[in-house]
C-alpha cells in the first residue's frame, strides 16, 4: 500500500479592522505614529519654554476610518504621550492597507500646569468629539487667571493610496485662544511712581467653541460683565522701566500673557482697563478705552501686547500684534 503523509501547516490569520472586513492589518511593522511638529510649522505652547514637544504632554487622538460608504472609529480618544522624542500610545495602533484615515487630536494634558481633560471629555475645559461630523465641542468654558489652559488642536487626512502612506501623522496644531500682555511704562523722570492696581473689564469670559475639520472654530461668547483679570501690588516703577502687570499672576507665567477667548469686532466694544497708581504720593486712577485703537479684535493664535505709557500725568497706549511664534534669525556678514 502506498503511504500518504499529511502535513498540517500553521495558518497565520490577519485581523480585520475595517467595518467591512476587506481591509487587513499589516501587523506590527506598520504602527501609526503621531508627530504634532512635522507640519508646515512647529507649535510653541504658551506654557512651554521651547515647544509643545515636551515630555509628559498628552494628545487625545481620534481616527475615523472610512472604506467605501462605511466608517468606524479606528482610534477612539486614545492618549498619545510625549516621552521627549516620540508620541506613544498606551497600546500600538496600526495602519490599514486601504481606505482613508481622518485624524482629529487635541492637547488633553499640558505638563506645565497639570491640566487633564478626561477620556469622557470632562474637565476644564470640557471637550467632546462628534463622530458624525468629526467636530470638537469645547466648553462652556469660563476663562479666568486660574483657568489658563492653552487649548491646541489639529487635523490630518490620510488616504492609503498616497505615496508613503505609513509616514507619521503630521498634525499641524492650532491655538484656539489668543494671548494678552499688559505693560506699565513710566516715562516721567525723577518721579516716585508706584503701581497700585489694574483691572481688565468688558471681556467675554465664558464661551463655547465648535471646531469643525475644514473651517475656523465657531465660537459663542457670553458674560462680559465685571472684571476679567486684575492685579494689585505696591510696585515702584523707575523712570523708563517696563512693568509686566500680569507676570506670575494666577496661572500666567513669567511672560505675563493671559489667555482669552478670541473677540471679533462685534464683541470688542466694551473692553477697557482701569489703572491706579500714585505719583509723588498722590493717587490717580485712569480709565483706558482699548476700543479706540485700530486693533479692534483679537484673533485665535495671536498675541497682543499693550504698552501703557505714563507721561505728563496722562496715559497713552500702543498695541503690538504678534504671531504665536517669533523666529529671530541672525545672519553673519
Amino acid at each position: 500500500m502506498k503511504r500518504t503523509d499529511i502535513y498540517i501547516l500553521p495558518v497565520v490569520l490577519v485581523t480585520a479592522i475595517s467595518c467591512t472586513g476587506s481591509s487587513l492589518r499589516y501587523g506590527k511593522d506598520m504602527p501609526i505614529f503621531i508627530d504634532p511638529e512635522s507640519g508646515d510649522f512647529s507649535t510653541k505652547s504658551l506654557f512651554e519654554p521651547d515647544n509643545f514637544h515636551t515630555p509628559g504632554n498628552t494628545l487625545r487622538v481620534y481616527d475615523k476610518f472610512t472604506l467605501g460608504d462605511a466608517s468606524t472609529m479606528h482610534i477612539n480618544g486614545d492618549e498619545a504621550t510625549c516621552d521627549g522624542t516620540n508620541w506613544n500610545f498606551g497600546s500600538p495602533k496600526y495602519w490599514t492597507k486601504t481606505g482613508t484615515h481622518s485624524f482629529t487630536a487635541y492637547a488633553a494634558k499640558n505638563i506645565s500646569d497639570g491640566t487633564l481633560i478626561a477620556p469622557d471629555g470632562s474637565g476644564t475645559p470640557a471637550t467632546v468629539y462628534d463622530e458624525a461630523d468629526e467636530s470638537l465641542t469645547v466648553g462652556p468654558w469660563t476663562i479666568t487667571s486660574e483657568s489658563q489652559f492653552d487649548f491646541i488642536y489639529g487635523h490630518h487626512t490620510r488616504k492609503m493610496t498616497e505615496t508613503n502612506p505609513y509616514r507619521p501623522v503630521p498634525l499641524q496644531m492650532k491655538h484656539l485662544l489668543c494671548a494678552l500682555q499688559f505693560n506699565f511704562v513710566n516715562l516721567i523722570p525723577d518721579d516716585d511712581v508706584v503701581f497700585k492696581s489694574f483691572l481688565l473689564e468688558g471681556i467675554y469670559r465664558q464661551g463655547t467653541a465648535v471646531i469643525a475639520k475644514e473651517s475656523l472654530p465657531a465660537i459663542t461668547l457670553e458674560n462680559n460683565t465685571g472684571t476679567a483679570f486684575e492685579k494689585s501690588a505696591d510696585r515702584s516703577i523707575l523712570y523708563n522701566e517696563t512693568y509686566n502687570i500680569f507676570a506670575d499672576t494666577g496661572k500666567a507665567g513669567a511672560d505675563g500673557y493671559m489667555l482669552a477667548w478670541p473677540h471679533p469686532n462685534d464683541r470688542f466694544s466694551d473692553i477697557k482697563g482701569v489703572l491706579t497708581y500714585t505719583q509723588k504720593g498722590i493717587s490717580a486712577t485712569k480709565e483706558i478705552d482699548f476700543t479706540v485703537a485700530e486693533t479692534n479684535n483679537w484673533r485665535a493664535g495671536y498675541r497682543y501686547v499693550y504698552n501703557l505709557y505714563l507721561h505728563d500725568n496722562k496715559i497713552t497706549f500702543e498695541v503690538k500684534v504678534l504671531p504665536w511664534i517669533v523666529d529671530d534669525v541672525i545672519i553673519d556678514g
